[in-house]
């Protein structure tokens, strides 16, 4: 069947959507009518089938739900009785926030609210980082417990590793690596460690005394970035509608401690010219403070 076209563009209209009451019951319905918005806005068709499948419940739960979602969005989802399908409207406004490549990319992974003999998706290769599981739970539930932990940390000074306790803060991923941010009470300071170069972590004690301020982590620094200067004022134009910024282009927070993952991330540690760098940092003056 040849899918419905989306009246484009579809511009961030997200609108509040409430349950009947918080029971257990409507929570587990909230997801099935998720999964009906998600299945119609990306595949643009959906059955009965497709829902009593998926959440292994009967077909009369399924026709409750469907009323359930068409009484929110009149608009999203049409009958078309010659497949015997639901379709998406033309005028598709989603009820339960704005749809993502991202959510998408992960459904496809997932294969269940992209159907189809052969995913869609390409990713690129990439390097992965080890991470022992049985260590990154530790340093977790040492977060939770507010505990220290006696871990064996290897780098390139100490290939072998050396034995320190640390008190763990937060887990961080640079979209690359995990590392923990942690008081080392070997260095007396805050540091952030990889967690792939943890040797091994299974001991614990509890705190003996209070831990100082982590003032790079408390300290919050906007970083407002803007098309660069070096442009024309059309290409301006076009990085706007690419990165979604108005005319003063756009900001973000990030904890001072996590300021150079950021712009390095970004690509924006160092000021290069277009082509290479379209994005600009308004105030460049933050990169003092890595």
């Amino acid at each position: 069947m040849k899918g419905t076209t989306l009246k484009t563009p579809l511009q961030k209209r997200e609108k509040a959507v409430t349950l009947s009451s918080p029971t257990r019951g409507e929570w587990f319905q909230a997801q099935r009518l998720r999964f009906i918005e998600t299945r119609l806005f990306w595949s643009g068709s959906l059955t009965s089938k497709d829902l009593t499948e998926t959440f292994n419940i009967h077909r009369s739960v399924a026709s409750r739900d469907f009323g359930a979602y068409q009484e929110l969005a009149p608009r999203n989802m049409l009958y078309n009785r010659s497949a015997r399908c639901f379709v998406a409207g033309r005028y598709f406004l989603p009820i339960f926030g704005s749809p993502t490549l991202d959510k998408l990319s992960a459904h496809s992974v997932l294969e269940d609210q992209f159907p189809g003999e052969e995913s869609i998706f390409q990713w690129l290769p990439q390097i992965h980082r080890h991470v022992d599981p049985a260590i990154a739970r530790n340093v977790a539930e040492c977060i939770r417990s507010e505990s220290d932990l006696l871990i064996v940390y290897r780098s390139m000074k100490e290939p072998e590793g050396l034995e320190r306790w640390i008190s763990p803060k937060a887990l961080v991923s640079d979209g690359r690596r995990w590392h923990v941010r942690a008081y080392c009470h070997t260095r007396n300071g805050y540091r952030d460690f990889v967690i792939g170069r943890i040797a091994t972590a299974d001991r614990t004690r509890q705190h003996d005394s209070e831990l100082p301020v982590d003032d790079d982590w408390e300290t919050v620094v906007p970083i407002h970035i803007i098309p660069h200067p070096s442009l024309s004022e059309a290409q301006k134009s076009l990085v706007r509608m690419d990165y979604n910024m108005d005319e003063t282009g756009f900001e973000m927070k990030c904890r001072k401690a996590l300021l150079l993952y950021a712009l390095v991330g970004m690509g924006l540690d160092n000021d290069e010219c277009p082509p290479k760098q379209v994005l600009a940092l308004a105030d460049p003056s933050i990169r003092s403070l890595l």
